[in-house]
């Protein structure tokens, strides 16, 4: 179980900060597109990058890993059961986990379930919630391939 939980925080952690630039990038985007320098920002790309790690880190160690345990549990019970779970299956369990939560969580941020959340805007979190998810399941592979090998040669 150690080892499980430590793959586990270490994908968290990981997932946290490849999501964090990814969001802090996409909001420096947005701002070059609407016509503002990147310069009229009140927060530079680092800061934006340290706030949401800030607020994303907790949400990754806590909800990440809860997720991504239950799916492990379900995968192992079938495997048990003499069934595999097609990757795929699992990567589209992590991807609508984290759009339900990733919505869950920005109306929580926001002012909760309101009219401003509402339409297209639950459409993009679900999408960001959904990469988020992604992150999180390949980093997770990565880690067990690095934790198998490390086993493998002592």
């Amino acid at each position: 179980m150690g080892k499980y939980l430590t793959r586990k925080i270490i994908a968290a952690v990981l997932s946290a900060v490849v999501f964090c630039l990814f969001l802090a990038g996409v909001w420096m985007m947005t701002l070059s597109e609407n016509g503002s320098d990147s310069g009229s920002s009140p927060y530079s790309f680092m800061g934006l990058f340290f706030i949401y790690l800030i607020y994303g880190t907790p949400f990754y160690l806590v909800f990440g890993t809860a997720v991504s345990f239950l799916v492990d549990t379900w995968r192992n019970q079938r495997i048990r059961r003499g069934r595999k779970l097609h990757p795929a299956i699992a990567a589209l369990l992590y991807a609508v986990a984290g759009a339900l939560l990733f919505i869950l969580f920005m109306s929580y941020v926001t002012t909760g379930f309101s009219s401003a959340m509402m339409g297209v805007s639950y459409l993009y979190s679900g999408l960001y919630g959904a990469a988020a998810g992604w992150i999180y399941w390949a980093w997770d592979g990565v880690l067990v391939a690095a934790f198998r090998r490390g086993s493998a040669n002592p």
